[in-house]
């Protein structure tokens, strides 16, 4: 209800409908949505396969030649650059290390926990983020038209990327 309010004036406050789901299984039929926004959501799904899943029912959902605006984090961005260097190179060459990414979770290249700290209770927890390259995004958006794909965000201005899509 606090967000309803702060977000819409009086004539739309009515028109605003939150809905908890999750996000593989959003409770919505086929080509409902004119537009999907995604801001700091994506780079959360914990595997390959639910994020290529992901796409596929945002897909499903928009109406044709509708949008999708999202953003994820990029996995080059310079603070978390030599981590992501040092951690492809021991994949490659340290078997044991790889086992061990595998059974914390970290399955894929691009895979990481981050600290996040909860400041109304100074706590501090570990966020599972996987960092996409363009690459990668790219491949997951073979079904949409890519009308704008940048670098912005964060205290570099190239942490994330913005990508605003079109439904073929």
């Amino acid at each position: 209800e606090r967000v309803k309010k702060r977000f819409s004036d009086e004539r739309d406050y009515n028109k605003i409908q939150l809905i908890l789901s999750d996000m593989n299984f959003l409770p919505f039929r086929k080509k409902s949505f004119d537009t999907i926004f995604s801001v700091a959501v994506i780079h959360h799904i914990h595997n390959k396969n639910l994020r290529k899943e992901f796409f596929s029912n945002i897909h499903k959902l928009l109406k044709n030649k509708s949008w999708l605006l999202f953003t994820v984090w990029r996995r080059w961005q310079k603070k978390y650059r030599n981590y992501f260097f040092i951690d492809w190179f021991k994949r490659k060459l340290i078997i044991k290390y790889k086992k061990e990414q595998y059974d914390k979770g970290l399955v894929v290249f691009g895979d990481a926990f981050i600290p996040w700290k909860l400041s109304s209770k100074d706590l501090i927890i570990s966020r599972y983020y996987h960092f996409f390259s363009a690459n990668e995004l790219r491949k997951f958006l073979k079904q949409f038209i890519i009308k704008n794909f940048k670098k912005i965000g964060g205290p570099n201005k190239k942490d994330n990327f913005f990508i605003l899509a079109q439904k073929l």
